[in-house]
């Protein structure tokens, strides 16, 4: 077909695939009149997230460049603030007469304390593990829900004063345990030989999705800002996660930058692959 050629990559303007993919590249394609409008809902999307997890605010960031590289932070910091506050503000109303407290959750420290107390390991212990266990459910009839994991985030608090280089060894090994691939062990085969094989090809899978992701971060015909943004996006998602415990689900949030940048890797590899083949074959 002759013409001017158009670029169907995830990494170019004219990819329709492009606005579905990642944050960076929906806000970059939108006339900066609307700037505002998508900060807006940026923030509300942005207050919905940190209702599951307050780790997703590390993935905000790719909303605020296009604005503030023009000259519009303010007017668009202040926009997100009130699409985030038409989320979170009637949870944090209710949560005020359900708790006493205007929280987010009262999950953080609780999650905080199963991280850090003499029982962690880095991944999900139940409380009923922990010194605390048998306190447990006394302190909740006692101090109410908001009190009594008040009163477990002071014994966190407490323990990683106590117990800096355990404490630093165990935010090593969750950061090290986040990108872990999720592989089935011998009680998996047991079980379900089918399964566990089935989770063997998502493992491959997934590595595979990393590896080229990372190629993508750092060859892929991205903006130099663009990058710097997304990078420090994963970056945050990933470092927030050292405080309490990691389970693989928990880098379910960070997956479609990573399959995006993936993507941009692999797409001018697999281009060429089939432009050799077309010329081969003709």
């Amino acid at each position: 077909m002759k013409g001017t050629p158009v670029t169907l990559s995830p990494c170019h303007g004219s990819a329709p695939s492009q606005a579905s993919t990642t944050p960076v590249w929906i806000r970059d394609r939108l006339p900066l009149k609307r700037a505002r409008r998508t900060s807006n809902s940026a923030g509300a999307v942005t207050g919905g997230s940190a209702l599951l997890t307050g780790a997703a605010l590390a993935l905000a960031l790719p909303f605020a460049r296009r604005s503030a590289g023009r000259g519009h932070a303010g007017r668009a910091a202040l926009a997100f603030a009130l699409g985030a506050l038409l989320t979170l503000g009637p949870w944090l109303v209710a949560s005020e007469r359900m708790v006493g407290e205007a929280l987010l959750s009262t999950n953080a420290e609780f999650n905080l304390y199963l991280g850090n107390n003499p029982a962690a390991d880095g991944r999900f212990v139940s409380i009923a593990e922990t010194p605390a266990g048998p306190r447990w459910e006394a302190q909740r009839r006692t101090l109410g829900e908001a009190g009594a994991s008040h009163w477990l985030g002071g014994l966190a608090r407490a323990w990683i004063a106590a117990n800096p280089d355990e404490a630093a060894r165990l935010a090593l090994t969750k950061l090290a345990l986040f990108w872990a691939p999720n592989m089935p062990d011998a009680a998996d085969f047991a079980a379900s030989e089918a399964i566990a094989t089935i989770r063997l090809a998502d493992v491959a899978q997934y590595l595979l999705v990393l590896a080229a992701a990372a190629l993508g971060l750092a060859r892929a015909p991205i903006p130099p800002r663009d990058r710097l943004v997304v990078a420090a996006a994963i970056a945050g998602f990933w470092l927030i996660h050292a405080a309490a415990y990691v389970m693989p689900r928990y880098r379910d949030p960070v997956a479609p930058l990573l399959i995006a940048l993936a993507a941009c890797w692999a797409w001018p590899v697999v281009s060429r692959f089939l432009t050799q083949r077309s010329v081969h074959a003709a």
